[in-house]
This record gives structure tokens, sequence and C-alpha cells, in this order.
């Protein structure tokens, strides 16, 4: 009887599954794991390093009037690719 049921039961959660192997879902979720996984932590990385840099190129860049060129390409740019970019997608518009 425990067999039985233990059948019916692994049946029962594959039963849905194969309704959104339709949809590709495997696809989309290992995009998604990687981006959580990798990607994500990586621009965040990249958006505090860039931080850092603009910080010690203001000597530079203040004088010079490019401080916010700077800022943009150096923290916004990564942090809003990192923040505004919808989960998975890699692709900028």
């Amino acid at each position: 009887m425990k067999k039985l049921f233990a059948a019916l039961l692994f049946a029962a959660l594959l039963a849905p599954s194969s309704s959104f192997a339709a949809e590709d879902w495997g696809w989309r979720v290992g995009r998604t794991i990687v981006d959580l996984a990798i990607a994500r932590p990586f621009t965040f990385a990249a958006t505090a390093i860039g931080a850092g840099v603009w910080t010690a190129t203001l000597p530079i860049t203040l004088p010079t009037h490019t401080s916010k060129e700077a800022l943009e390409t150096m923290v916004i740019s990564p942090w809003k690719y990192t923040i505004d970019r919808p989960l998975g997608e890699f692709e900028e518009d």
C-alpha cells in the first residue's frame, strides 16, 4: 500500500511539470539562477569598484568638469544594469 501511495504521489507531482515543459521553463529558470548567483553579484561588485574609482579620480575630474560623465560611466550604468534589469534578461535595449 505504501508503494502505491508513493507512486501516486510521485505521479501527482510530475503531472503539472509536463504542462510547463512545452513553454520551455527550464531555460528561463536556468537564466534566472545564473543571473542571481553569478551576474548580479558581479555587477554589484563592479558598481562598488566603480564608486571607489570614481571617488579616487575626483581630483582629476572635478577641475575638468567631467565628474558627471565619469559618475554615469562608473557608477550609475552598472547600478542600473544590476537593479533595473528584469531577472534573467541580459540584453540591453
